[in-house]
């Protein structure tokens, strides 16, 4: 594996672990958070429709009358424009649970027949209506559909007994969509983030090598016994490692530069004094 390579792979290996650790990081609080905020919204939601309806029955008692559901004098059954409104403006179905049973809600099936006089699953029904609690799941099933969704019991008007509960909830799928837009945003900036990394990575391995590089070569040059080159200034001025091995290559050539030309002046010496000699015989 050549040098540049390994050190490309040096550096962008841990990037890449703690973008990728940051990113599940991120998505997850992302997703909690989103959830926690959704089921806020529809607990508010909820406590809303709840005192409106006490409102709009002058605070009458709940009671069923020939199969429809009444607050005092208003009957619920027959009066969806209310729901149906707050629907369009919050994007939340809403059901009225009387008991078990559903008596109004906002939530139609495929044919547009609203999903009346059904039941509450069990752990609704456990949770709220027999131990009075509120309630909260992303995981309901109604007609099919994935829904996250909040439970309130319905007290009767005065008293703390529990005649049925209020549902508020949304599809999965709609309270994820934002959660889903987010993380390939999200994804798509970490993505981009690596590729910059990468590049500038790349730039300073391809540098560093092409330095490391240029200081074999003037090895290279000693070895075949080039020597006088002129090595180039950046590489001497540098404050680092290779700065170092350059300014140590540049004294082993003037080194050897300054050794060969006292072995060739004491070579001319003595050829001197060879003639010398030569001349006196």
């Amino acid at each position: 594996m050549k040098l540049r390579t390994r050190i490309v792979l040096l550096a962008l290996l841990p990037a890449i672990c703690v973008s990728m650790i940051q990113f599940a990081s991120s998505t997850f609080q992302l997703e909690r958070g989103t959830m926690d905020e959704a089921y806020e919204g529809m607990q508010a939601t909820a406590v809303m429709v709840n005192t409106l309806l006490n409102t709009l029955g002058n605070e009458g008692e709940y009671q069923l009358r020939d199969q429809s559901l009444y607050v005092g004098e208003a009957n619920l059954s027959e009066d969806t424009g209310i729901l149906d409104t707050l629907k369009d403006k919050s994007g939340y179905d809403v059901t009225l649970f009387y008991g078990d049973t559903r008596y109004l809600t906002t939530i139609v099936d495929e044919n547009g027949n609203r999903q009346l006089n059904t039941k509450a699953s069990g752990p609704v029904i456990s949770a709220v209506l027999d131990q009075g609690k509120e309630y909260e799941s992303d995981n309901i099933d109604i007609l099919g559909t994935r829904y996250a969704g909040y439970y309130i019991p319905i007290y009767q008007t005065g008293t703390s007994d529990i005649i049925g509960m209020l549902f508020v909830g949304k599809s999965y799928k709609d309270v994820h969509a934002i959660v889903h837009k987010t993380k390939v945003y999200t994804g798509i900036a970490t993505l981009f983030l690596t590729i910059i990394i990468a590049i500038i990575v790349y730039a300073i391995a391809y540098t560093l090598v092409k330095n490391i590089s240029q200081g074999i070569s003037y090895v290279s040059l000693i070895e075949e016994g080039h020597l006088g080159f002129k090595m180039d200034k950046k590489l001497l001025t540098r404050k680092d490692v290779i700065g170092d091995l350059c300014r140590s290559i540049k004294g082993l050539e003037k080194r050897l530069r300054s050794i060969i030309d006292d072995v060739q002046k004491q070579c001319e010496v003595l050829n001197e004094t060879t003639n010398y000699s030569s001349k006196q015989t």
